[in-house]
């Protein structure tokens, strides 16, 4: 049997989804910190029912009481949570870091943003740290300098530890102060230096460098406080005498036969109980500083002729005595020194001559050595030091060069180097330099009592009756016609202070006068005055 199909009919059916939108919540999570390493927080995302399209949200972590940059936890930057369709669970780890600090619990938290195809019923979960630790209680003076016995003066480490009540070691939870002082009772010195210091956070002590104490003594108890933890006392120790060290004395011979004399010695870790050894016996010591003292060498010690160690002997706990200077008494010697010619003009040259004389008495005999120039002002010598010659009975001498290059009365001294003989000396001679000018100037000078040194400022220390030099020293080469000058001063006249008169008017080399001195006197304010004219030939010249 035949049949025919009939025409194929298609139809399109919607399905309209009516299902409500699910609904995304997050857990809270506690986590037991731990002492070391990472703890995983494990956050549960959900679903409230599965869902035929794909669902996203993101996730970030946020700080609480407990923060990232701390190091509590590892912070999670916004990350996209995908959700199958049909799944309905995921998982969000948040790694917890361990630690040893004694601190309340603490909470961060993940938080749940910009959902797709889904409401968010519970954005936000909270992690809590849970603590483990014991909190610290006390704190405890663990070591002093590393275990080396402090010395006087010098600065040593005090390490202050935070600790429970059993005596483990734990960490604070903020930084905490720590302030360093003497136990009362326990030292008679001074605590000086670096005296604060801090335990930092997450951590359980603290090594406070730079403290001192100013006294060698046994017995001293450092405190450590910090205001709510218990304080500390350090286990009684000593504080020790550097061992000194000696590097020059001011002077390295003496006469024999002579006077006491004060002895500066020089060097390091000196203290207020160092003394002064001559020849290994006491001698009464001034402290000047941890790097001078000075002690008194009485005649009696320069009787014999030979070669004395000076040491520094400081006293315990520690201290010891130091290596040796050597302070030679030898023949006692004088310097002194002349200079041919005695004026000399600014750029000229003068020959100058040391003499040193043994001035011991009987067995004198001349010296032998060096004697080496100086003059602080300027100028220059050729050579700087000479040996001597010439000897006599008991002296001998030797001439160098100076070049005087600045003008002024110049302090030309020489110094005589002791001997495996004699002592050292050395002596001075005042030089009239009469400084130059590029145009004529005339500068009134004088002499202080008891001095050959011109000054054109105050003269001090002469008495009624006495006769002052004074002079005009003139400069600046010949002019081209006599120079009037005036020379003022003011005349004594009943109980006034002031000068009788000036007299005895000369001329150096090179200078006449014009018109001879001759007075002119004011009768109203006692002002009188010299007047006289001067010719020069010369480029300097005095009168």
């Amino acid at each position: 049997m035949n049949s025919t199909l009939g025409t194929n009919t298609t139809h399109t059916y919607t399905i309209t989804d009516n299902d409500p939108v699910p609904t995304l919540s997050i857990n809270d999570v506690p986590v037991t910190e731990g002492d070391s390493g990472i703890t995983s927080a494990t956050f549960t995302v959900g679903l409230s029912t599965a869902s035929g399209r794909t669902v996203t949200v993101s996730y970030a972590t946020a700080n609480g009481t407990a923060t990232s940059a701390s190091g509590d936890y590892a912070a999670l930057s916004t990350t996209t949570l995908t959700f199958n369709p049909g799944e309905i669970s995921k998982t969000v780890t948040v790694q917890v870091n361990g630690d040893t600090t004694g601190e309340g619990d603490e909470t961060f938290f993940v938080n749940l943003s910009g959902a797709t195809n889904a409401t968010i019923a519970d954005g936000q979960g909270q992690g809590t740290i849970l603590n483990d630790d014991v909190f610290p209680t006390k704190l405890v003076i663990t070591s002093i300098n590393g275990g080396t016995t402090p010395t006087v003066g010098t600065g040593f480490s005090v390490t202050v530890e935070a600790q429970d009540p059993g005596g483990t070691p734990r960490n604070v939870a903020a930084s905490t102060a720590i302030t360093l002082s003497l136990k009362p009772g326990t030292g008679t010195g001074t605590l000086g230096g670096t005296l604060t210091g801090s335990i930092p956070a997450n951590s359980s002590s603290v090594t406070i460098s730079g403290v001192t104490y100013s006294k060698a003594e046994t017995g001293v108890v450092i405190t450590a406080t910090d205001g709510s933890l218990t304080a500390a006392d350090s286990t009684p120790f000593a504080v020790n005498n550097p061992v000194p060290t000696t590097t020059s004395l001011s002077q390295t011979s003496a006469a024999r036969g002579g006077e006491a004399f004060t002895l500066a010695v020089n060097g390091s870790n000196f203290v207020a109980a160092s003394v002064v050894r001559f020849n290994g016996s006491d001698r009464v010591t001034t402290f000047v500083s941890a790097t001078q003292l000075t002690a008194a060498i009485p005649a009696s010690d320069l009787t014999t002729f030979g070669d004395f160690p000076i040491t520094v002997f400081n006293p315990a706990p520690g201290g010891g005595e130091s290596n040796a200077q050597t302070l030679s008494v030898r023949r006692g010697t004088s310097t002194s020194v002349s200079c041919s010619p005695a004026q000399v003009t600014q750029g000229g040259s003068t020959s100058c001559t040391a003499t040193v004389t043994d001035i011991s008495g009987a067995g004198a005999s001349a010296p032998a050595g060096t004697a080496t120039f100086s003059n602080l002002a300027g100028g220059n010598f050729t050579p700087a030091n000479c040996t001597l010659s010439s000897p006599s009975a008991n002296s001998s001498s030797c001439s160098v060069t100076y070049n005087a290059t600045v003008g002024g009365s110049q302090t030309i001294k020489a110094t005589y180097t002791a001997s495996a003989t004699h002592a050292d000396s050395s002596g001075i001679f005042i030089l009239d330099v009469l400084a130059t000018t590029n145009n004529f100037q005339a500068t009134l000078e004088g002499q202080s009592f008891g001095s050959s040194a011109w000054t054109a400022g105050q003269l001090d220390n002469w008495a009624e009756g006495q006769s002052i030099p004074v002079r005009v020293r003139l400069s600046g080469g010949a002019p081209s016609g006599p120079q009037t000058i005036d020379v003022n001063f003011d005349y004594k006249k009943n109980a006034t202070a002031g000068l009788q008169d000036l007299f005895t008017f000369t001329t150096s080399s090179g200078v006449t006068f014009g018109t001879a001195p001759f007075l002119k006197i004011n009768g109203t304010n006692d002002v009188w005055t010299y007047e006289f004219t001067v010719n020069m030939t010369g480029s300097t010249g005095t009168v």
